[in-house]
């Protein structure tokens, strides 16, 4: 249809069409229209289509400046939009900008949270990586993985809805609680193949911080040296312990004990979360700690559903976890021993 036919006459033309009974041939006449223009507006919603908006005005070159720009650095990948674009000498709306970068693929994202790795250390991991790329994923279940691990007493993440009646707020089965700062509960853990050993709750009242005597007096001799010994003894032959650098595990009490059960250590690189398969262990616990309704009210509660869910992780998610160390070494090598998505 004509494009200056006014929304007017478009209603006025369908009335006479649906309304009035018209032909279209009557229609034309009366109202001096061609007939096609008639069978089109006949055709067509009487509700004018909206107008496009401005074309988008940055093009591809300019695009690809802002891009090279918003990527130069670590600093610059930290600037809004509107920096990048200052320092380009470019003036565009919030939304012009953001249309621009998501057109080359790239937005706004949260940072992820990853272990700080300077030259040195990504040069240890990448080592790490070179010496071990050779095992299977059955040498990989030949390794006892260990780790400590934290458990913040902060009740349940995220916003909770309850079902209640005005005045109720305050009753405890509707409030969702919070608890002191510091309260956690301290465990450590190991992982072989599907197996898990028996889970340790720290006793901070009579046990203290985790030094070389109380891990050894507490961890290594009552519960890792047995677990190895015996699982060395059904495998045949002695079982590796991975341990990561915290001071206690590298202690030379630490070592010297360890060497006296002459159990085989990895030289574990450091700051390597992602090369440790206990680690999504954790993870794992924690989701399904979160998940508890209701949750865990004290320490008592808490230390007890700990050890719940530790014991009902399914092994064949554990040993899923292990076998994805050869991916896990050839991510670090791809990295050049930077981090990785594990």
């Amino acid at each position: 249809m004509p494009p200056d036919t006014s929304y007017k006459k478009r209603c006025f033309v369908q009335a006479l069409r649906f309304r009035a009974g018209w032909t279209y041939r009557e229609i034309a006449a009366d109202q001096n229209l061609g007939l096609s223009t008639v069978h089109d507006i006949c055709q067509a919603p009487a509700t004018p289509k909206k107008r496009k908006g401005r074309p988008f005005s940055i093009d591809t070159p300019t695009r690809r400046r802002l891009v090279a720009t918003a990527t130069f650095s670590a600093a610059n990948r930290r600037l809004t939009y509107s920096e990048v674009a200052d320092l380009c000498g470019i003036q565009a709306s919030e939304k012009t900008l953001r249309k621009a970068f998501s057109l080359e693929g790239y937005h706004r994202r949260k940072a992820r949270k990853k272990p700080f790795l300077d030259e040195r250390t990504k040069g240890l991991r990448l080592n790490f990586a070179l010496q071990y790329r050779h095992w299977t994923r059955e040498d990989w279940r030949r390794v006892i993985w260990t780790d400590e691990c934290y458990v913040w007493m902060t009740g349940p993440r995220g916003t909770t809805w309850v079902t209640r009646r005005p005045g109720e707020e305050y009753e405890d089965d509707c409030i969702a609680p919070k608890f002191p700062k510091g309260k956690t509960v301290m465990i450590w853990g190991g992982i072989l193949g599907g197996k898990k050993t028996p889970l340790v709750l720290w006793n901070r009242e009579d046990w203290g911080t985790i030094t070389a005597n109380s891990y050894v007096t507490n961890v290594l001799t009552p519960v890792l040296w047995p677990f190895w010994y015996w699982e060395s003894h059904w495998a045949g032959s002695l079982l590796t312990i991975m341990e990561d650098g915290a001071a206690a595990h590298r202690a030379n009490y630490t070592a010297r004990i360890r060497e006296s059960y002459h159990m085989p250590k990895l030289n574990w690189p450091p700051r390597s979360p992602d090369l440790n398969p206990i680690e999504n262990v954790w993870h794992m616990l924690k989701d399904k700690l979160n998940k508890r309704r209701p949750h865990p009210a004290n320490m008592q509660q808490m230390s007890e559903a700990v050890v719940q869910e530790w014991q009902q992780i399914p092994e064949e998610d554990i040993l899923a976890l292990v076998d994805s160390m050869p991916e896990r070494i050839e991510a670090v090598i791809a990295a050049g021993g930077g981090h990785t998505r594990w």
